[in-house]
């Protein structure tokens, strides 16, 4: 189909209008290049950019203010170059995504991925806006997350009620302890003296148990917060916890101790996947409050299975949520997690001694469900329980899930109610506190 020829009037319109088409054109250039100039800054400091000269972040130099996303780095820290991949310490600003602002290396400016869910850090029409679409997705892990933590507090409440009997039942341990304590030094200095193999097998006997009491008795004075074991407890405050023994507030993980959980696996799976790792088949066993070992499994003809003793229990810690790439259930507020730690393991050949770290994760059951080695002999576990949910951290979690979609405020309302019930004693009438929760 052959295209039809300008017509007097439209060849006398643009000839009158030629002068004012170019100015739109210019104009409309103009803007574009302020636009890219501004492409990557966050809006919060735009006035940073604004003005005839550019200070670099670090103020290691001025420049010029049309040297801005010139595609050439003229600062050190790559902050006059936020929208071109020109610097490799640059960072590029794609927006606020699911609830956070997120910046990308200026180094994936426009290189053919679309990293931000708006696809600003490619060139236009480059890429899905997948921002809505990534936001709903992630109201809704926030609001199943919360419901985690809501199921999780009905059966927390449970083990606030095995701990009344639990503690009690410590704390006769403890003076039964104190007499088997009191024993083993008694025998220990009547066999003090003496000479030849039989009495110096003894004496190594009765060290050996004398010192093994005295352990029990320190662990438990510490757990059990006794006037001997208080001045120990002050860096624990750190995790939160307000009064109570060190099993928390409401002694909601005293159920735990006494017990010992399991995971196995090769070396190569929680030390990183390399292949240049011999292989080699392990179990590592978590005893809460207590120790925490490794023994292997497909160990060489000849060698005992002796545990490796990887820690033994040091006090409470906490740590950044932020980055858990190996977790199944972040903690999606970039909050703090409660970390048990475990010091004064064996030492490594030519290294240090052997560390464990224990990140505590809300879930229905108690599991030891991964373990990493980090660094040489430093050790992270993930252990799952009911004593680690949380009613207050829930009602966080549902209100960043009530945005402004119908169906997540719905759904939010429906969970909050179900996390007032969870809230109540057996009974139906009595409230946990904040604490128990």
């Amino acid at each position: 189909m052959s295209s039809r020829p300008l017509t007097g009037n439209m060849k006398l319109f643009c000839g009158r209008n030629f002068g004012l088409l170019v100015v739109c054109f210019l104009l409309y250039c103009v803007c574009v290049a302020q636009a890219f100039s501004r492409r990557g800054i966050n809006p919060v400091i735009q006035g940073r950019y604004s003005g005839s000269e550019f200070m670099c972040f670090d103020r290691s130099k001025v420049v010029p203010s049309d040297h801005i996303n010139d595609d050439y780095c003229d600062c050190n820290d790559g902050s006059d170059e936020p929208g071109t991949s020109a610097c490799s310490r640059g960072r590029f600003f794609c927006g606020r995504e699911r609830g956070s602002e997120r910046y990308v290396s200026a180094s994936q400016v426009d290189d053919g991925v679309c990293d931000c869910c708006s696809g600003a850090d490619e060139p236009p029409a480059a890429c899905r806006d997948r921002c809505d679409e990534l936001e709903a997705a992630w109201r809704q892990q926030l609001a199943a997350e919360a419901k985690v933590h809501l199921d999780g507090v009905k059966l927390k409440r449970q083990y606030v009620k095995r701990a009344k009997r639990a503690v009690p039942e410590l704390r006769q341990q403890l003076l039964s302890a104190r007499r088997e304590l009191e024993l083993a030094e008694r025998a220990l200095s009547q066999h003090s003296g003496g000479s030849g193999d039989r009495a110096g097998h003894r004496r190594r006997e009765a060290h050996s148990k004398a010192q093994r009491s005295q352990q029990h008795v320190a662990l438990l004075q510490r757990l059990l917060r006794t006037p001997a074991a208080d001045d120990a407890s002050n860096a624990d405050d750190a995790a939160g916890r307000r009064g109570g023994t060190e099993f928390g507030a409401s002694n909601e993980f005293a159920p735990l101790f006494g017990r010992c959980f399991e995971w196995s696996g090769q070396d190569r799976q929680f030390k990183g996947g390399s292949y240049d790792v011999p292989p080699g088949n392990y179990t590592f066993e978590l005893c809460p409050f207590a120790s925490v070992g490794q023994t292997r499994i497909d160990r060489p003809a000849g060698d005992d299975a002796k545990q490796t003793l990887l820690g033994v229990w040091a006090g409470w810690a906490t740590a950044a949520a932020a980055d858990d790439s190996h977790g199944q259930q972040p903690l999606l507020d970039g909050g703090q997690r409660l970390v048990m730690t475990y010091t004064h393991g064996e030492p490594c050949w030519q290294g240090p001694n052997r560390f464990v770290q224990v990140v505590l994760e809300c879930a229905a059951d108690d599991r030891l469900r991964l373990v990493k080695e980090d660094g040489k002999c430093l050790y992270t576990m993930w252990f799952t329980t009911p004593a680690a949910c949380s009613y207050q951290h829930a009602q966080v979690l549902l209100a960043k899930a009530a945005g402004p979609d119908a169906d997540h405020v719905a759904q939010a309302r429906e969970l909050g109610s179900s996390g007032s019930a969870a809230g109540t004693s057996a009974a139906g009438t009595t409230p946990l506190t904040h604490d128990e929760l």
